[in-house]
């Protein structure tokens, strides 16, 4: 069901590898830096509408803005958990194979498309969406899956080479010139982790090689488990595992030298430059034939919460000191203090990012101030478009809208 808000104003990889990183919500005393204190953002009290419409920064502004919902989507499942960002539309994913395409401006669903996964095939999507052009690319405990992106038909699924007696528990995803490469898991019951990377065509869905975690760890003896891969950096991807990180060709599979760059969560790329965050510390690598070389890194507060965005010159995330961060050139461009940890990766909008946690925020790009807003559901994902966003939750995914008063 839909339901639409009208507004008479002027309308202008993780909960898993938080835990399995010990990166636990900081519950101290908040410390800021003395470097800049005017970069630092204080947070004023919610009216009574639940919007926060007294947030300033330290020249004790007001910002002229507020949030206001304009669309809700009750889930036909128990909850989308992943997100793929289209031009105007949005691809989302629910662990028990609901798949559905929803237009960002009115949360319409355009088509769905629901896999029958029963307790005994022990299946669910547990990669994020990727585009491969006219295709969709979801990731299972056991398959990888394409779908066509205009209808939701199925074109291939292929099943993940089994490690029995061992069950795979995540995958991860990404496509370079033709070839889907595809990292898994799987565990032992004990908790042991174990981990290797394949390569599929495409077009086909055909297997075209396969490292085993056997094969990797006779090139780097430590080697556990995957945690992230890179996009795609001259025909070669970075595969971050809890212990070594290290490239691989992407179309022969062939295990290359060890990596420098590593990555708790996403790697990002954008500016000419790809982003990592590792052990606390935001990293920016320079794109060069050789590979990548550190450009500059940023230590916030607490340790990075989320993945990093990037847009405009900048580089936003959340961190588990609860403030929301924007960098550029290794330096702190602002920190906004929201009232609770960040959990998913910032929204770039127009003139400002979305970010949630247990409030909704906009700020604004250029000061970093900021409103705040109360919702309703668990978040799991932010997509942001011009001065909208969509906010995919539990039970909804709600569409908001920034307002100039």
């Amino acid at each position: 069901m839909i339901t639409t808000m009208e507004n008479e104003g002027t309308c202008t990889r993780r909960s898993l590898i938080l835990a399995l990183a010990g990166l636990a919500s900081s519950s101290g005393c908040l410390q800021f830096t003395e470097a800049d204190p005017t970069q630092e953002t204080i947070t004023g009290q919610s009216s009574s509408t639940g919007t926060d419409m007294s947030t300033v920064t330290s020249d004790d502004r007001e910002l002229q803005t507020d949030i206001e919902e304009i669309w809700r989507v009750d889930h036909k499942t128990s909850a989308y958990r992943t997100q793929l960002p289209l031009e105007q539309s949005l691809i989302l994913c629910a662990p028990e194979g609901a798949i559905s395409r929803v237009q960002c401006e009115n949360g319409a669903e355009m088509w769905r498309q629901e896999f029958s996964f029963t307790q005994e095939d022990w299946e669910s999507i547990r990669s994020y969406p990727t585009l491969a052009k006219d295709q969709v690319l979801l990731g299972g405990r056991s398959h990888v899956y394409s779908l066509d992106v205009d209808t939701g038909e199925i074109n291939w699924q292929t099943e993940i080479p089994g490690q029995s007696p061992l069950r795979n528990t995540t995958t991860e995803l990404e496509v370079a010139e033709g070839t889907v490469v595809c990292a898994y898991n799987y565990s032992l019951e004990n908790g042991d982790d174990f981990g290797g990377v394949l390569g599929i065509d495409s077009r086909s869905g055909q297997i075209e090689w396969n490292q085993t975690h056997d094969d990797i760890a006779a090139a780097y003896e430590g080697w556990l488990s995957t945690q992230a891969l890179s996009p795609p950096i001259n025909g070669e991807i970075i595969v971050s595992g809890w212990n070594e990180s290290f490239w691989i060709d992407s179309q022969t599979g062939e295990i290359l030298r060890r990596s420098d760059a590593e990555a708790r969560f996403d790697f990002e790329s954008g500016n000419q430059a790809v982003y990592s965050t590792d052990v606390g510390v935001l990293f920016e690598w320079d794109i060069s034939d050789s590979g990548l070389t550190e450009r500059w890194s940023f230590e916030p507060l607490g340790r990075p919460s989320t993945s990093p965005a990037v847009g405009d010159g900048l580089v936003y995330f959340g961190a588990d000191d609860t403030g929301i961060y924007a960098v550029t050139d290794g330096e702190q461009r602002w920190r906004f203090q929201a009232d609770s940890e960040v959990s998913t990766k910032p929204g770039i909008g127009s003139d400002g990012i979305w970010a949630t946690g247990e409030s909704l925020y906009w700020i604004e790009k250029e000061t970093g101030r900021g409103v705040s807003a109360t919702i309703n559901l668990f978040p799991y994902g932010i997509v942001a478009k011009g001065n909208r966003c969509v906010v995919t939750g539990a039970n909804h995914t709600v569409g908001y809208r920034a307002n100039e008063i």
